[in-house]
């Protein structure tokens, strides 16, 4: 997909192989497809630190975007991604990343995260590649009528 850019966006996994992903993103920096640097976990939300610091390898391996994404078990830890996030962004502010909690708990991450940092959220189509994704109309109705510009 980066040879033949043929796609806008390629998501790659930071922690998988973070020596070839920084490689990549070197052999293929100024073209057309980007490279989103980004974890995933499925399971809970990690630390404060540790979502700074992935984020910032994201940055560190030369990827054009960073990205995390978490499943909250509690309200704290949506609130430790959003902090996590907002806190990143005062550090790198011309940095694009995207953040998210998922699942129910984390479906306020997706319509809020631009007031904290995130550069864009995702929706489901006709269906959803993520847990938590909210209805791609259903959001679009919510973030035009909260207009996340405001609080920034």
């Amino acid at each position: 997909v980066l040879e033949q850019g043929c796609a806008d966006y390629v998501d790659a996994e930071i922690n998988r192989d973070p020596k070839r992903l920084t490689e990549l993103c070197q052999h293929y920096k100024g073209r057309f497809t980007k490279v989103i640097g980004s974890c995933h976990d499925f399971h809970h939300t990690p630390g404060k630190e540790f979502i700074v610091q992935t984020l910032g390898q994201a940055k560190q391996c030369g990827c054009d975007v960073g990205k995390f994404a978490c499943m909250p078990q509690s309200r704290e830890d949506v609130d430790t991604l959003l902090s996590a996030t907002a806190e990143y962004k005062d550090r790198e502010p011309a940095y694009p990343v995207i953040t998210m909690s998922m699942g129910s708990l984390g479906k306020l991450s997706r319509v809020s995260g631009a007031v904290f940092g995130s550069c864009l959220t995702f929706a489901a189509g006709q269906s959803s590649s993520a847990p938590g994704q909210i209805n791609a109309e259903d959001l679009k109705a919510i973030l035009e009528d909260l207009d996340p510009a405001e609080f920034i």
